[in-house]
């Protein structure tokens, strides 16, 4: 039974061995035939990957581009931040300069047309202008 397993393994390895340059002989051709095939998808895929470099440079350059207007915006947001925070301190600063007129203007108001002394001269005063016109 060993016997007889070896030598039909023998067999299968001899026919094996005989289909061998057949197979071989198919395998060049089929290499052959597809070489020109293959070396046109070579030149397809390195015009494909000029291309791609190509776009991809130009993605690089739109975004070195972009990167550099972000950055001008940026800068330019920073100025007007500076710029209205200059116009809102000088505002604040008007605003109390006014109020402090305004307080001043009340008080001189207040003594002038009151009943302080300066009320009763500038009352005398309108009573003679008043007088100088009914005159005249």
């Amino acid at each position: 039974e060993d016997q007889e397993t070896a030598v039909r393994l023998a067999n299968t390895m001899k026919n094996s061995l005989k289909e061998r340059p057949v197979q071989i002989w198919k395998m060049d051709l089929e290499a052959r035939s597809l070489q020109p095939s293959a070396k046109v998808m070579e030149s397809r895929v390195a015009e494909v990957s000029a291309d791609q470099r190509g776009r991809l440079a130009m993605s690089v350059k739109r975004l070195d581009q972009s990167k550099d207007r972000v950055r001008e915006i940026r800068r330019l947001m920073l100025e007007t931040e500076e710029v209205g925070i200059s116009v809102f301190q000088d505002l604040n600063q008007q605003c109390q300069t006014l109020l402090h007129v305004h307080t001043k203007v009340v008080k001189i108001d207040g003594c002038v047309i009151g009943d302080g002394k300066v009320g009763r001269v500038t009352r005398t005063l309108q009573n003679a202008y008043k007088k100088r016109q009914r005159i005249l």
